[in-house]
């Protein structure tokens, strides 16, 4: 007896696992930032973890993934922005990659996390938030 295997069904299946599971990953690290983010001074210590302060506006940036760098910055002007133009905000916000071609990265990077979660678009004006509801 030949089992006939639907390969359309076994990826659709997949890419929604995957989907759920960066979802996952990336609640986990919005977590983690939020720990560190926290103000040595006034929390109570947490073993293993060391805190470092840094100079809110100087590099709004530095530290954060380049997710959470873009939507920040998006957020920060309030419009839709090129994606060249993004890598560049970002590099002088103190976003430190070691990518080639960081405008590139950035932009198969955005690519992903639209078509995975969802909460970014790429229109003609450039990146931006996708509308809720």
């Amino acid at each position: 007896m030949v089992q006939v295997i639907d390969y359309k069904a076994v990826i659709a299946d997949i890419e929604r696992k995957r989907a759920q599971m960066n979802a996952r990953f990336d609640a986990a690290i919005a977590a983690l930032r939020q720990v560190i983010a926290l103000d040595a001074e006034n929390q109570p210590s947490l073993p293993g973890v060391v805190f470092q302060s840094t100079v809110s506006g100087v590099a709004p940036y530095r530290g954060l993934s380049m997710i959470d760098a873009a939507i920040k910055h998006i957020i920060a002007v309030g419009h839709a922005v090129p994606n060249v133009q993004l890598a560049k905000d970002l590099e002088s916000g103190g976003y430190v990659h070691k990518s080639k071609n960081f405008a590139n990265t950035l932009n198969s990077i955005l690519w992903r996390r639209s078509k995975t979660v969802g909460d970014i678009r790429k229109s003609g004006r450039g990146w931006e938030l996708a509308e809720r509801g």
